[in-house]
């Protein structure tokens, strides 16, 4: 048996150890939605693009704030490293500032082109628009752009509506029925004049929903407007997606300080959070509505950090931003979210990736390196909550997750240990049966997410420290982290999670069923081994065809209809 994140060479540390069993039953019937490949983004205002309120210019390949004269190529870069594939842009009442110009608009989308970046929300202006002019000549000069246009996912408007110093014309209170006729009326204008240059309407997304929970919430806090705003707005077959924020908890310049930060971002808590938001507001409330094509309305996270802007608390960069970023990112692709763009600026205590105006260097904070640890293994199927079980007899605070391949011979395995030294740390004995309905292991390896290179320090305290694989996020050349090999036994895998790291396991079996499809006239045989599954969405859910048996026929009469097997 080799321990997953012991390098080679390295003792462990004498920390206390718990046995943990972690067994996943892979049936279609427990897969969720698959996870779209632009799930991790950014969020970043639309002042960026122009520089305008003195933002800094970072889609302009000629700006260089300090020595570096390579700033735009680090941060192309940098995003590339991650795998950012999503961007939302954030954007204020019409004369809060001035808008980029179509030259300006153009060049983000090239410079988001070349980071790797492939769907983009483009905010306008909502508030203090009567006769929005200048939200059609932005959005017409981005449809009619080769580059922009099919990185287009939506347009929306405003930021944060339901927030009263957000509120603009008239500044009094809005109520969500107010901001609703507010926000038909320029979607409808933004659309007739799409229409009037010769284009098809465009796809909305809204509202940019800035609370959380309570869901009635004091005289001094905002309402919770995207529940309503979305079972109002699915009428109309252009609102794709509804869009909320989410800041876990809020710092000061002081506090809390980074023992305080850390406890806060791996509390257990957290989840219970997670799951009242879930319920009470997005896709797990009872009356979350279909969209216009009968569909579950899809909805994401287009702000999400562990706290606000940190209050100007460096404490906001502490390695446990890492683990909270990984432990959020894969808790909410479970329950079928489109997605999660943690809130940037370049210079920012909660920022995924920060810039020296100094020097003019970008670099990968922790939150990126939990953004990068995702990405590595959330790609496919996630396993529901009820298919993924974790038996903790002493109930410490780890959590795992659960992703199947799209071709069903990975099952990646995410374990993160949240215990550390400040609050007692527990190393993680766990043992990793062979996976149901997943055939037998054939080959293991993991990567670890860690404060230090070796990983077992049981820090989650550090600042702005982490690495990934034995290795930083660069700004310039390839990250090369490392997949550490795991020997398998009596068709197990066994490893030891330490205190306050992440390990990241690619599980390879032999569930490689067969299956072929032809097509004659007006049937279709579909030949396959083991268990035929069926679906009318490619993304699911798929259950089993009910009396089928290889060579299996149908008539070629519905639009669309996806099959898949599973070993028996």
């Amino acid at each position: 048996m080799l321990w997953a994140n012991c390098w080679i060479g390295c003792a462990a540390p004498a920390y206390p150890t718990n046995n943990i069993t972690l067994a996943f039953n892979c049936a279609a019937t427990n897969l969720g939605p698959a996870i779209p490949d632009n799930f991790i983004g950014m969020s970043l205002s639309r002042t960026f693009i122009n520089g305008a309120g003195s933002s800094a210019q970072v889609y302009n390949p000629s700006w260089n704030p300090g020595a570096a004269n390579n700033t735009w190529q680090q941060f192309t870069n940098i995003l590339g490293q991650i795998g950012i594939h999503h961007w939302r842009t954030i954007d204020g009442y019409t004369g809060q500032y001035s808008d980029p110009t179509p030259a300006q608009d153009n060049q983000f989308f090239a410079t988001l082109k070349a980071a790797g970046v492939t769907n983009v929300i483009y905010a306008l202006h909502g508030f203090c628009e009567s006769n929005p002019t200048d939200d059609i000549a932005a959005a017409t000069n981005i449809l009619l752009n080769s580059t922009d246009a099919p990185m287009l996912e939506s347009f929306a408007l405003d930021n944060e509506p339901d927030f009263n110093e957000n509120q603009q014309c008239p500044t009094s209170k809005w109520t969500e029925s107010q901001y609703e006729t507010q926000w038909n009326l320029v979607y409808t204008q933004i659309e007739e004049g799409i229409a009037a240059a010769g284009l098809p309407w465009a796809p909305f997304s809204g509202p940019e929903d800035g609370s959380d929970i309570p869901a009635n919430p004091g005289a001094s806090t905002p309402d919770n407007w995207v529940l309503q705003f979305a079972m109002d707005e699915v009428s109309k077959p252009f609102y794709i997606m509804a869009t909320q924020h989410n800041y876990d908890s809020s710092a000061s310049v002081n506090s809390p300080d980074a023992t305080g930060m850390a406890t806060t971002n791996l509390s257990p808590d957290r989840v219970a959070s997670w799951n009242n938001i879930y319920t009470d507001l997005l896709g797990g409330a009872a009356a979350w509505p279909n969209d216009w094509h009968g569909n579950k309305l899809r909805f994401r996270l287009t702000e999400a950090s562990a706290f606000n802007n940190g209050g100007g608390n460096t404490n906001g960069q502490t390695f446990s931003t890492a683990l909270w970023e990984l432990d959020f990112c894969h808790w909410w692709a479970q329950r079928g979210c489109a997605g999660v763009n943690p809130f940037n600026r370049p210079v920012d205590y909660s920022a995924p990736i920060q810039l020296s105006y100094t020097t003019g260097n970008w670099t990968a904070m922790p939150y990126a390196y939990g953004l990068k640890a995702f990405n590595l293994g959330g790609h496919g199927f996630p396993i529901t909550n009820t298919a993924a079980v974790l038996s903790n007899p002493n109930n410490i605070n780890v959590t795992a997750y659960g992703v199947l391949s799209a071709d069903g011979s990975h099952l990646y395995v995410t374990i993160i240990n949240k215990t550390f030294d400040a609050v007692g740390a527990v190393a993680a004995n766990v043992t990793i049966p062979a996976p149901a309905n997943f055939g037998s292991l054939t080959n293991a390896c993991c990567m670890l997410l860690s404060s230090t290179p070796p990983g077992q320090d049981g820090n989650a305290t550090i600042v702005q420290t982490a690495f990934l694989g034995g290795s930083p996020i660069p700004n310039s050349g390839q990250w090369n982290g490392t997949w550490t090999p795991l020997t398998l036994s009596n068709g197990q895998a066994d490893l030891v999670v330490q205190p306050a790291t992440a390990v990241v396991i690619d599980l390879q079996g032999n569930n490689n069923p067969a299956i072929t499809v032809t097509g004659s006239g007006n049937s279709v045989t579909i030949n396959y081994n083991g268990t035929l599954l069926s679906a009318t969405n490619v993304t699911g859910p798929y259950a089993p065809v009910s009396g089928a048996a290889a060579p299996y026929v149908v008539p070629a009469t519905n639009i669309q209809q996806f099959y898949r097997s599973e070993s028996n």
